[in-house]
């Protein structure tokens, strides 16, 4: 019994290869055309996991920057940072940071280290005025807003920079906005381009019994197993999935590298280059475990559209 399932198994595998050969110019076009659509699988995956990544520390940063007058005593700061606590305490806010003058210069000095020398140098005081940064209930934001605006806050902070940092969070709102989009539709984008790959592995297939219309119709009248003439049309779809889904992830795994070695350039401040080759790390790392998981979906829909291009020819009566 095993030498026969073997022996059946090793025709179908000579039968694909046969076709594979005999079929080669529609076959090459049908690589091509499947190896563009998984590069954009790969790339929508990739985008949406790197989307999802920006849009969760985004999430954590959109807050308001509030700096102080520079001539603002300290007990007007300690009765504003006493309104935010009890603003907290109502849960009008998440939360809120005080910076001072010197713990602003040494944020400024992690940041930008080595920039501040020349204050030492040339015996100058400390520019940066304290701030606070505030980050913001979602559904009080505008409550939150009209309290930073009011008037009796003029002399103790500067709400002209305020204004500016709102129309800021606001752009960035509106890039969360569009993220959270992109996010959401990276599956429904995926799903389709593997819906256009089944399709096309479809219609090859199709294209290809059609060409050998007679030899099924014989194999059929001398007593062929349904599944010895679909197997060879089967394995050669998966095949042509399976080797378009090399091709690509080769290609995929290239342009990735080379997209962020030039997007890495293009930041002159370490920390940015940091953050970024981190971000990049992480995704290629999660490319890489996608990759499994894609390869399992690719193969499947090959399966499908191939075993439906040749149903349709096992059950007609006669010869077109």
């Amino acid at each position: 019994m095993k030498i026969n399932q073997y022996t059946f198994f090793k025709r179908i595998i000579l039968q694909a290869t046969k076709s594979l050969l005999r079929n080669k110019f529609i076959n090459a076009m049908t690589v091509i055309a499947l190896t563009l659509i998984f590069i954009l699988v790969h790339i929508t995956s990739a985008f949406t996991f790197f989307t999802e990544k920006v849009l969760h520390n985004l999430e954590k940063k959109v807050d308001l920057g509030v700096f102080f007058n520079d001539n603002v005593s300290q007990r007007q700061i300690d009765d504003f940072l006493l309104e935010l606590k009890q603003k907290k305490h109502r849960q009008e806010i998440i939360n809120f940071t005080y910076f001072s003058r010197e713990e602003a210069l040494q944020e400024f000095e992690k940041k930008f280290p080595g920039r501040s020398v020349f204050l030492k140098r040339y015996g100058l005081s400390n520019p940066l005025v304290p701030m606070v940064e505030i980050l913001p209930q979602e559904n009080k934001l505008y409550e939150l807003l009209d309290f930073l605006h009011h008037k009796r806050l003029a002399p103790i902070i500067n709400q002209e920079f305020l204004r500016k940092n709102q129309e800021d969070k606001k752009r960035i709102e509106n890039f969360i906005s569009a993220a959270s989009f992109i996010e959401n539709a990276g599956s429904g984008i995926l799903a389709f381009f593997l819906i256009i790959s089944s399709g096309l592995i479809f219609y090859t297939i199709s294209t290809i019994a059609y060409r050998h219309g007679k030899e099924i119709f014989i194999m059929r009248l001398v007593g062929a197993r349904f599944s010895y003439i679909r197997g060879p049309f089967v394995i050669e779809g998966i095949i042509l999935a399976l080797s378009a889904f090399l091709i690509s992830l080769s290609i995929a795994s290239f342009l990735f590298s080379v997209f962020f070695m030039r997007m890495k350039n293009l930041f002159p401040d370490p920390n940015l280059q940091k953050t970024f080759t981190q971000y990049a790390s992480e995704v290629l790392n999660v490319f890489s475990y996608n990759v499994f998981f894609i390869g399992l979906l690719i193969l499947c829909f090959a399966f499908i559209g191939s075993f439906l291009a040749i149903e349709k020819f096992l059950h007609k009566e006669t010869i077109t």
